[in-house]
């Protein structure tokens, strides 16, 4: 997977993917279950794109539903709680050393939650506030989330030249159900089979020999 360069101020953080960028970014696809059925194919398609300019790093996620109107989302703002939600997240090593991670998810509503994956997924540190944007909208097909991550909230070498970053999807389909903790998830998927939360063995390669 690979992050392509393009113009400062190029993009505006909507939610709405419809700025020609997006177009010049290879979506990474072909999602894997967790949950129900671990290691088949995704129920539902989502398609992740990668771009980045001189001070952001910016993802956007489609995350298609057969039918929109089963989007499931309950409450937002910041630290919300994933279990009353449908949900995408990612989780970026920015250091490509497949032990540690920050991990951004948010849902359909734009609620924000972040968390700091160490020690291969053994401590996650949910005190960790970091500062990154999102935005989404919704239509017929389903929702769509628009991240801007600036460079300074990550930690990676500072070498210039083109580095390799690891990184990990995913995204969480929710049913509604007649149980105490709310919600079940219809279809929980990542892009590569691997721990969930764990930055995935895929890569991310992002010029910065310009930052």
């Amino acid at each position: 997977m690979r992050a392509e360069r393009i113009q400062d101020g190029a993009l505006k953080i909507d939610g709405h993917l419809d700025e020609p960028e997006w177009k010049l970014a290879q979506p990474a696809t072909d999602f894997i279950q967790s949950v129900p059925d671990e290691r088949q194919p995704a129920t539902e398609k989502t398609e992740v794109r990668v771009l980045y300019d001189s001070e952001n790093l910016y993802i956007g996620a489609s995350c298609f539903l057969k039918d929109a109107r089963n989007i499931r989302v309950y409450k937002y703002g910041r630290d919300f709680s994933t279990t009353t939600t449908d949900t995408f997240e990612m989780a970026i090593d920015a250091f490509h050393d497949m032990r540690n991670a920050l991990i951004m998810t948010t849902n359909p509503l734009g609620g924000t939650l972040d968390t700091e994956s160490g020690d291969d997924s053994a401590t996650i540190n949910v005190n960790w506030e970091g500062v990154w944007y999102v935005r989404t909208s919704i239509d017929e097909e389903g929702w769509y989330a628009e991240y801007a991550i600036p460079f300074k909230t990550l930690r990676y070498r500072s070498t210039a030249g083109e580095q390799t970053w690891g990184i990990n999807l995913g995204g969480g389909s929710a049913t509604e159900m007649n149980y105490p903790t709310g919600l079940l998830f219809q279809d929980l998927s990542g892009w590569q089979r691997c721990p969930w939360l764990a930055p995935s063995p895929g890569l991310m390669i992002c010029h910065t020999s310009a930052i």
